[in-house]
């Protein structure tokens, strides 16, 4: 029963004792008044008394309904504080909720260009694919290429190592032309008419005051006009001549002042070629 329910209980009784006591009172009137007002005093006392108790009782009652009541109120406010808080979070979460749905819009908005993105580059990637397969192809080719090349590559080069041989030995047979040619006063503008068969002979006379020299070789020798040939006298070198004249049996050379060495005299050796 509630501190209510109790205070209702206590009045009722209250009453009851009340009308109790006028129906006692009512009843007395027919009795001995001075008994009855005795047991009427000892009763009215008694009930006093017991109203003094009811009192008390209704008094402690009340003040524990108010200590309930403010119990109530302070456990109210807790509640209300609570529930400002649980408000104030939910506010709170309700803000997260909507952070975390535009997050979300925008995730997947991201994962939607990103899917698209994926396509994109499957699609690049397929091509690059079939870029690298025809390139494949195209390396396959250009390696049968290179093989074929660098085959032809060897041969060129085996054959460019035997023309260098051959260079070479043309060029070192050139040396030694070039070296005779040079001893004979030939160059590459020389007609091979111009150039003296090997002779030998010896100077018949000499024309120091005209730089002539006769020499005992001639047309029957093989000898014409403009060739060149050595005069010596034993190991001396002394100069060289150009026919100007020739006969059947004899020729007369002019004497070449920037090839002379020493002087020439009669009987001295001539040759057309100089060992």
């Amino acid at each position: 029963m509630t501190l209510l329910g109790k205070i209702f209980t206590v009045l009722i009784f209250i009453m009851s004792v009340a009308f109790c006591i006028l129906a006692v009172a009512t009843f007395a009137t027919h009795k001995n008044w001075k008994a009855d007002a005795l047991a009427h005093k000892a009763k009215v006392e008694a009930l006093q008394q017991e109203y003094k108790d009811k009192e008390r009782e209704l008094l402690a009652a009340k003040n524990e309904l108010t200590m309930e009541q403010a119990s109530r109120r302070a456990a109210l406010a807790t509640l209300q504080a609570k529930l400002a808080l649980v408000q104030a979070d939910l506010t709170k979460i309700a803000a997260e909720l909507q952070t975390k749905n535009s997050a979300l819009t925008e995730q997947t908005q991201a994962a939607k260009v990103a899917e698209e993105t994926l396509a994109n580059v499957t699609a690049e990637v397929g091509k690059l694919r079939n870029d690298i397969r025809v390139s494949q192809q195209d390396r396959d080719e250009q390696y049968f290429k290179a093989v074929t090349l660098v085959d032809k590559l060897n041969q060129a080069e085996a054959l460019r190592q035997r023309l260098e041989d051959q260079n070479a030995q043309l060029q070192d047979q050139y040396a030694r032309l070039k070296f005779v040619a040079d001893k004979k006063g030939i160059d590459d503008r020389t007609l091979v008419s111009d150039i003296p068969p090997p002779l030998d002979g010896v100077v018949t006379s000499v024309d120091e005051a005209r730089g002539l020299v006769e020499i005992s070789l001639g047309k029957d020798e093989g000898l014409k006009r403009g060739h060149v040939l050595q005069i010596y006298r034993g190991n001396a070198y002394l100069g060289q001549i150009i026919l100007r004249e020739v006969g059947p049996d004899k020729a007369v050379g002019d004497i070449d002042k920037k090839m002379q060495r020493g002087r020439i005299k009669k009987d001295d050796n001539v040759t057309t070629k100089l060992s």
